[in-house]
């Protein structure tokens, strides 16, 4: 049964035939049955007991999940989501704790298809009845610890391309989601987006319980996720992004100052969802800015209506084919560029905003 991916560390012998005989002999000396044609030094550790081998994966990843932890004191929810996160109001804390994410996430992973390997033979791995319920708590509060960040953080709109297998292994072994899945279309959707097509009522059952029953954990969320999202799009359109961030930040602050209710707090946090992610319908832009990349140019071209067409225009007619990374096309397209571009604008930071629109 062989190796096929980095998530396999080790394949399986299928014997049909008992070419073996005993698995255990073959184990044990090298140079019988099946291989007895080789030299005991060119085999030597080719075969391992499987469940041996398991017991020392598991320990290994719970250890190495321990020691990521064991600064956090006391390991309640509120300690682990600012060892994890930060706190929203200092705006490099989510980016600075990154690095310790990703550890978590991965660790997670490494725990919990240990655990798949030997959740149906513990006791013969030699772990006491009380050894494995404790093992298996262990490895739904690392999961439910790892959900809690991801959706605190916005990280996991990022994990999606692997979930399918890790929910598989999930639902089979340690059925740790404590997310209220309430439409299945749903799954694919940012918080964001879910307060924004679904209001903020449905996006919060979507969250863990240690989220969504609190509400200093849930606006962190609200406001990581928001902040995230700008620094994804600010490349996209700089100036329109720039006064989204300022507005968040003011918005956090009258949080934290307690000047504004929850309630109000929460219709304020939803409009600005609503303006980052779809800022047509939220600013009133000229009818012949009828694109993204109109829009966007507008925004940063001192709201200069008749120039964000001229530009659009030269840049739909002249951009040649794949021209991103590529220095001579790059160049063609600045130079056709330059001759409707005013001085006052710089060239390069326009050329980078147009490198981002998808449309071109």
């Amino acid at each position: 049964n062989r190796l096929d991916g980095e998530s396999k560390e080790y394949g399986y012998v299928v014997d049909y035939k008992d070419l073996f005989r005993s698995l255990e002999n073959a184990i044990n000396d090298y140079t019988a049955e099946a291989f007895g044609e080789y030299d005991k030094d060119d085999i030597q550790g080719l075969l391992t007991d499987r469940i041996e081998k398991d017991r020392e994966r598991l320990e290994a990843a719970r250890d190495t999940l321990k020691a990521l932890c064991e600064p956090v004191f006391p390991q309640n929810n509120e300690q682990f989501q600012l060892f994890f996160c930060g706190k929203s109001i200092n705006e490099n804390d989510l980016d600075d704790k990154r690095e310790l994410r990703v550890h978590l996430y991965k660790f997670t992973v490494s725990l919990i298809r240990a655990y798949a390997n030997i959740a149906g033979q513990m006791q013969e791995a030699g772990y006491t009845p009380k050894q494995v319920e404790d093992i298996k708590a262990e490895v739904k509060f690392y999961t439910n610890l790892r959900d809690t960040i991801e959706k605190l953080s916005g990280d996991y709109i990022d994990l999606k391309k692997y979930e399918p297998d890790m929910r598989h292994l999930i639902d089979s072994y340690i059925r740790a989601d404590e997310s209220l899945q309430i439409a299945e279309e749903l799954r694919d959707l940012t918080l964001i987006e879910l307060i924004v097509e679904r209001g903020f009522d449905k996006a919060k059952k979507t969250q863990p319980k240690d989220i969504r029953e609190n509400q200093e954990s849930m606006a962190e969320t609200m406001e990581n996720n928001v902040r995230k999202l700008i620094v994804e799009k600010k490349p996209e359109n700089p100036k329109y992004y720039d006064r989204m961030s300022a507005i968040l930040e003011e918005l956090i602050h009258e949080r934290n100052r307690k000047a504004v209710n929850y309630e109000k707090y929460l219709e304020r946090i939803a409009d600005l969802s609503r303006q980052v992610v779809k800022p047509e319908t939220t600013k009133t832009y000229p009818d012949s800015l009828n694109s993204p990349a109109k829009r966007n140019l507008y925004d940063n071209l001192n709201h200069d209506e008749n120039l964000a067409i001229l530009m659009d225009a030269a840049v739909q007619y002249n951009k040649p084919d794949d021209f991103r990374g590529n220095f001579m096309k790059e160049k063609e397209l600045k130079n056709a560029i330059k001759k409707v571009l005013p001085e006052e604008h710089d060239i390069d930071d326009i050329f980078e905003i147009i490198k981002e629109q998808k449309e071109y």
